[in-house]
């Protein structure tokens, strides 16, 4: 990670109108998780249910830090007592954390492919969202589509940024709808 990835990511921010910081979040989290991947190829001995990695990207310099977690398995407490056959809910909790040293082996491919896919990811989902509460809202309404492809069971309409279908049962019977018609 360096400067340029961090401005790539400023750019993304602004052609997508994706929060900078969720997409710095995620790619924390993926890295995170490679890094454990890759940990546990360098310990195959080691027992990784009680290990955690946490990371941070600086989000001036790009640079990466990672942390190694030991870990212990505590019970969850509970107000008043358990119904009978129940076993008490068990969470991981954090006992120790170290600095590690992020090697250049793990820095070069593996964190690039796994950068690449994490952000690619997260802006699939940001633009899911995104377009979900853009007609969220607007359920009900009546809007504006042009025909891009009539079958028999649906229609398949262009009202902007998105496709949408417009049923069979949604349609009038006895009206054709034509390749590059507006319809209501």
């Amino acid at each position: 990670m360096n400067a340029e990835m961090i401005a790539a990511l400023r750019e993304l921010e602004r052609e997508k109108g994706i929060a900078f910081e969720t997409i710095l979040a995620g790619l924390e989290e993926a890295m995170a998780s490679a890094y454990k991947t890759w940990w546990k190829q360098e310990h195959p001995d080691a027992d990784d249910d009680f290990v955690g990695i946490r990371a941070h990207i600086d989000s001036e310099t790009g640079d990466l830090s990672v942390w190694l977690q030991q870990l212990e398995e505590v019970e969850v407490e509970h107000e008043g007592d358990l119904p009978e056959g129940e076993t008490p809910a068990l969470e991981m909790k954090v006992i120790s954390e170290e600095e590690v040293v992020v090697t250049d082996e793990f820095k070069g491919r593996i964190g690039a492919q796994t950068a690449k896919q994490v952000i690619f990811q997260k802006l699939r989902d940001a633009e899911r969202e995104m377009t979900y509460e853009e007609f969220a809202g607007r359920e009900g309404d009546v809007v504006t589509g042009i025909v891009q492809q009539q079958e028999r069971r649906y229609t398949l309409l262009d009202p902007g940024k998105v496709e949408a279908l417009l049923p069979q049962a949604e349609q009038v019977p006895s009206e054709p709808y034509r390749h590059g018609e507006r319809l209501k």
